[in-house]
């Protein structure tokens, strides 16, 4: 499991504000890879919600919405690897 961990980490450092059709890219690797996470592994709800955080965070640091727009990129990509953390740690602990 560390190392889907890890794979999704490196992918927030792919994000930059240049490019946003490689962005959306990333965003379809952090949605794929954290979807198979949820559905393939029997883990806690609050885990799952943590790796949801994580994908909302990435998607807000790529395509900021108006209520999340005032805040820099690098804020959310920030909150992005908090709640990775926090997830893995999580799914570390049930474990």
């Amino acid at each position: 499991m560390k190392h889907f961990f890890a794979a999704l980490n490196d992918l927030l450092d792919t994000i930059t504000p240049i490019d946003q059709v490689e962005n959306l890219k990333t965003f379809a690797a952090i949605d794929s890879i954290t979807r198979t996470i949820e559905q393939s592994v029997d883990i806690a709800a609050h885990s799952v919600e943590k790796l949801r955080k994580f994908r909302w965070e990435a998607l807000y640091a790529i395509v900021p919405g108006e209520s999340t727009k005032h805040l820099p990129q690098s804020h959310y990509i920030a909150e992005a690897r908090f709640a990775l953390r926090q997830a893995a740690e999580e799914m570390e602990k049930d474990n």
